[in-house]
């Protein structure tokens, strides 16, 4: 099944806001049942507005990052790029006709390809929808596609060389665009009959994550909103028809069944561009079936008072990440999730290693009873950054609360000792062994790579982090007179959560986007984004390859310096609760102070 429209286009497009009272049918009555992805906005031109006069907004309109910018347009890899392509129509012509709600949906069609279809109410005596529909016409057909004709609805067809269609509907108060035939018909049918039965707003999991995510008070701010169902959105961006090493791998939904992900039955937010003090803000409701099951048994989150950052976390420090977590319930429920993952589909690899741990020609560890009993549930994760820029610059510590440093310290111990990848560093003052993880001592290892990960028992944490440098960096700060807790940028993050969510809650993030993008802006433009291990460079990658089929990627190289790009960055900040049918979560990008103007 190939992808109807690149993963990071729909993450772009994936936001909207309750309809407008129009005389077109709202769209989640004219999209059917089998809609796994929708987007909509009352306001499409407000919402443009906004996103410009943001800080985000302003940096793209830069002149710096002009020739970057064109590199972009040039290998298609934007996601106004895919939009254009799918419907054939400019950005700018959306916004021209819109005169109400513009949403747009991705529909499953099991065994073929997904549609992708907008939705836009328009006024019909605007002489601009006419114009618009022509102008895409000429296009259309100066790319080489030809006129041809569906079943089922009064459209305009195009049929484009690759064999791909172009379909315009133009009712009497709506104009539909769609790249499937049997969609295009379905929603010139539902529209005529003002939505009968059997659309998305019918559909259970997308009405409940709704409510879950609606603001008690609605904002004045431009918003929009958007509904995702999760695994049959994964289904259908399945590339497997295209991947000859996939060949008896389980699909996304059978994936989901066997780990148990599947319980996630809606996700469902809003967006809400340029408010008071924020570039954006939004909440997003995530509908989950009880109980859970199989791997997700593991993921059991509890409310309390969020924590600020301990006085030991440096003050410059990347992010910080906290939740209240039931670690106890990682070990017995890990075993499916290991052993596909790490035991080659082995049934009862993970088992195995647990008796072995415990035999008495082992380590002699019980993992569950000597160990993850004493973990928890506050759990941190500190992103620091390591200078000069490289592929291992960004570090992530993992700090676990603990009930026992002594018990712990001897689990840990006695799982590493006698491992030739493993040695002991003297930690002058601390209590319990610094452990760097990774180093081989022995000559038959040096071929081998490892990751250097630094692992030991401190301030009442254990200490596991991804670069063995940073351990003493972080530890090595308790007693500094500046925190993290107290940096100007982090107490606003976390005073505007506290005014908007609340003191509650099961996780809270607050991360400094300015320098937080750094590492991976810089590795591009060094053409090294391949070696680059942040979400950042993940989506850049799938970018590339997917503009790389046709136009080659964009130019990295043209990136202007960072130190043009930071000013326009603030603080994200996140917050998650527990609700009665799954979780909510609400966080904002924070403006930045000061920025450069225009």
């Amino acid at each position: 099944m190939q992808t109807p429209l690149p993963l990071y286009i729909l993450a772009w497009a994936l936001a909207s806001a309750a309809p407008a009272a129009l005389a077109a049918p709202p769209s989640e009555r004219v999209f059917p049942s089998t809609t796994c992805g929708w987007i909509s906005t009352a306001g499409l031109a407000e919402v443009n507005q906004a996103f410009t006069a943001s800080s985000l907004g302003r940096l793209g309109a830069d002149p710096a990052l002009g020739p970057f910018l064109d590199s972009v347009r040039r290998a298609k890899a934007s996601p106004l790029d895919g939009l254009e392509h799918a419907s054939g129509l400019r950005w700018q012509e959306l916004i021209e006709v819109a005169a109400g709600e513009a949403a747009g949906a991705v529909v499953e069609y099991p065994g073929e390809d997904a549609g992708l279809a907008l939705y836009v109410a328009v006024d019909r005596a605007s002489p601009a929808v006419d114009r618009v529909l022509a102008d895409a016409r000429r296009r259309l057909l100066a790319e080489g596609a030809q006129p041809t004709t569906i079943d089922g609805a009064d459209a305009q067809a195009y049929r484009r060389p690759s064999g791909e269609l172009v379909i315009y509907v133009l009712g009497p108060d709506y104009l539909i665009s769609a790249n499937h035939a049997g969609l295009a018909a379905t929603l010139s049918q539902r529209a005529a009959a003002a939505a009968p039965a059997g659309g998305l707003g019918e559909e259970a999991s997308f009405t409940e994550s709704g409510l879950m995510a609606a603001r008690q008070q609605p904002n004045a701010s431009p918003s929009m909103r958007f509904y995702v169902d999760l695994v049959t959105m994964l289904e259908v961006l399945d590339d497997r028809d295209a991947i000859d090493d996939e060949a008896g791998k389980l699909t996304p939904r059978e994936e989901a069944a066997k780990h148990g992900y599947d319980a996630i039955r809606g996700l469902s937010g809003w967006v809400e561009w340029n408010g008071s003090g924020v570039d954006l803000s939004y909440r997003l409701g995530v509908l989950l079936q009880t109980p859970l099951r199989s791997s997700m048994k593991m993921v059991r989150l509890f409310d309390a008072e969020l924590p600020q950052p301990p006085d030991w976390i440096p003050a410059d420090s990347i992010s910080f990440l906290t939740t209240y977590w039931d670690l106890t319930q990682i070990v017995p429920n890990l075993g499916v999730l290991f052993d596909e993952v790490a035991g080659d589909g082995i049934e009862g690899t993970f088992n195995d290693i647990l008796v072995d741990l415990q035999a008495d020609d082992g380590p002699g560890v019980d993992l569950q009873g000597d160990l993850f009993e004493h973990l928890g549930p506050r759990v941190h994760v500190v992103k620091q950054q390591l200078l000069p820029v490289g592929p291992k610059s960004d570090c992530d510590s993992l700090l676990v609360q603990v009930d026992d440093e002594e018990a712990v310290a001897e689990a840990v111990e006695a799982l590493v000792v006698g491992d030739p990848t493993v040695r002991r560093v003297p930690f002058p003052g601390r209590p319990h062994a610094l452990w760097r993880v990774g180093v081989p001592q022995r000559a038959d290892l040096q071929a081998v790579r490892f990751t250097t990960t630094g692992l030991t028992v401190a301030n009442g944490h254990l200490v596991v982090a991804t670069n063995f440098d940073v351990v003493r960096t972080l530890l090595g700060s308790s007693g500094q007179a500046t925190r993290l807790a107290d940096a100007d940028d982090i107490r606003a993050a976390t005073e505007w959560l506290l005014e908007n969510v609340g003191e509650q809650g099961c996780l809270r993030v607050v991360s400094r986007l300015y320098l937080d993008l750094h590492v991976t802006y810089e590795l591009a433009r060094q053409d090294k984004l391949d070696d680059a291990e942040s979400i950042y460079a993940s989506v850049a990658r799938l970018a590339a390859q997917e503009s790389e089929q046709s136009a080659g990627g964009p130019d990295y190289a043209l990136l202007p310096d960072y130190s043009l790009v930071a000013p326009y960055l603030g603080v994200d900040c996140l917050q998650g609760r527990l609700h009665p049918s799954g979780w909510v979560f609400e966080g904002a990008l924070l403006a930045p102070d000061a920025g450069p103007s225009k």
